[in-house]
């Protein structure tokens, strides 16, 4: 994102770096927009993280081209970032509007050190729930709930300075993610109450469903494959290989797959045939995570 007025330390955009399953976010600023100045934070994430599989950006083929040359000369990887285009995620899986909305303000108000606080504003993010219905992004990261001080449960009884930056940043993105909250309720129910407007009149056809997908497998996600059934000793057998990775998911809901050589499989398959891949507790630490979404300015 940027550029913002030029910090103490002749930072002008941000980059910001989110896991595509944790949903766990690193802000981290940039002096310019060029490929290596991008490849140097995308390597700084390597080895505090380790490397993902892929790297989505959002940016034109050109330039991601030029990343992934840079990548190569630092890190020896081959053809990491790939185009958001050419995947099959949703817009509302890449960087939350909440971080965006929040991170404008927050280098408005601090011109000439906003880059100082850049890691407060990540992990205040990592330890909000953005969204109400699942886990906060530290847990999903670690597995567990962070350890936090008492002074940032009593926020509200804490008043001017007083008040650490942390405590004040947590404060602030709380307040911004439920002014979009309501923002987008009330945006969902005028569009509802349109759509009901409409569709009186109309006679509803209904669609053939998507496959079903019980264990709401998205992109990236690693997963077994069911081999076809076969009768054997009075019933049917059946078997899990792999394993796999989704590549993408096409429009009737199957997804095509790719093995752990990276060659994609020549069918797709139904949802209802895969099942999540649970690691071994020896293979945990291999990776963190499996894809980044990137995104650095509008």
């Amino acid at each position: 994102m940027g550029p913002f007025h030029i910090s103490n330390r002749r930072h002008v955009y941000t980059i910001i770096m989110t896991d595509l399953f944790t949903k766990w976010v690193v802000i981290l600023p940039l002096c310019d927009v060029s490929a290596s100045e991008v490849s140097k934070a995308i390597i700084n994430i390597f080895f505090l993280y380790g490397p993902p599989q892929k790297i989505i950006m959002d940016q034109r083929d050109e330039f991601i081209h030029q990343i992934n040359v840079e990548l190569y000369g630092m890190f020896g990887m081959k053809q990491i970032v790939i185009s958001h285009a050419s995947q099959a995620v949703n817009q509302t899986e890449g960087i939350p509007k909440t971080i965006k909305t929040f991170l404008s303000k927050h280098c408005a108000d601090y011109p000439h050190n906003w880059d100082d606080h850049l890691s407060a504003v990540s992990f205040a993010f990592n330890v909000t729930h953005l969204e109400p219905t699942k886990n906060m992004p530290y847990f999903q990261m670690f597995n567990r709930n962070p350890y936090m001080p008492e002074t940032s449960d009593v926020l509200h009884e804490v008043d001017g300075d007083d008040t650490s930056m942390f405590a004040k940043i947590l404060s602030a993105i709380k307040e911004a993610d439920k002014i979009m909250e309501n923002k987008t309720t009330s945006v969902s129910q005028m569009e509802n109450n349109t759509v009901d407007e409409t569709h009186k009149d109309k006679i509803i056809v209904k669609k053939k469903p998507k496959q079903l997908n019980p264990f709401h497998l998205k992109v990236g996600h690693e997963v077994l494959r069911q081999r076809k059934n076969w009768w054997k000793d009075g019933r049917f057998q059946s078997e899990w290989v792999g394993p796999c990775v989704i590549d993408y998911i096409t429009e009737s809901g199957c997804a095509v797959l790719r093995d752990n050589t990276g060659t994609r499989l020549k069918r797709p398959i139904k949802m209802s045939h895969l099942k999540p891949y649970v690691r071994e507790s020896s293979e945990q630490g291999k990776y963190l995570s499996l894809v980044y979404i990137f995104t650095f300015f509008e």
